[in-house]
């Protein structure tokens, strides 16, 4: 996944404290109409601020909404690298941490050195709900990025290797150690085949709906 350096977003001072101690959550926020607070303030522009002391309507309206209940937005912070990555919910938070910190000790094993532990604490995200899920959106849009194009390759690489293992085969006869390989081969190829019939046949069915 893609890291969001709080250091861009927020003042180097700040985010230098980050590198140990956790954010403050965001202040909660409330969704409000734009023509409720452009009434209020025309209001309070006329110099009647008494009048939205009786103004039932507003009132109530306002109630409603400070009654709504809030949800905490989660976010990561690992600890000593000053980042934070808001993420979906706390549940979503927890496995994503659980998972890195997994995928860190497994590159340092394969890399043949010591494991650093690496801290990852699920906190409160420090962000109001707007900045969060914009953050969110930009990892996720670049996490999928990312992701197209491993796959793209992947797939190069499996046509290559496919190709080679038939033109092996080819040579091979018909033993029964190529037989097998070749059943396997032809087994492959409609598997990857799959994603690409099933959109063919939803689109199919969603055009036939829209056509008739």
């Amino acid at each position: 996944m893609t890291t969001l350096n709080v250091g861009d977003r927020i003042d180097p001072i700040t985010a230098a404290l980050f590198a140990v101690n956790a954010p403050d959550p965001a202040p909660e926020t409330v969704t409000v109409l734009r023509s409720m607070l452009t009434h209020i303030a025309d209001t309070l522009e006329k110099g009647e601020p008494a009048n939205l002391a009786t103004d039932r309507q507003l009132l109530g309206s306002l109630s409603h909404v400070l009654q709504q209940p809030s949800d905490q937005l989660w976010a990561m912070h690992c600890v000593g690298a000053s980042e934070i990555w808001p993420m979906l919910d706390k549940e979503h938070a927890e496995e994503v941490a659980k998972a890195t910190i997994a995928r860190c000790r497994e590159i340092d094993e394969k890399a043949g050195m010591e494991p650093i532990e690496v801290v990852i604490n699920v906190v409160p995200s420090p962000y109001v709900p707007h900045d969060h899920f914009q953050y969110l959106a930009e990892d996720l849009r670049e996490n999928y990025d990312s992701t197209r194009v491993a796959c793209k390759r992947y797939h190069g690489h499996r046509d290559a290797l496919l190709q080679a293992l038939n033109e092996l085969l080819a040579e091979s006869g018909d033993t029964a150690a190529a037989l097998k390989a070749k059943a396997l081969i032809v087994q492959v190829n409609a598997e990857a085949d799959l994603p690409a019939a099933k959109f063919a046949e939803e689109r199919g069915a969603c055009t036939s709906q829209i056509t008739h």
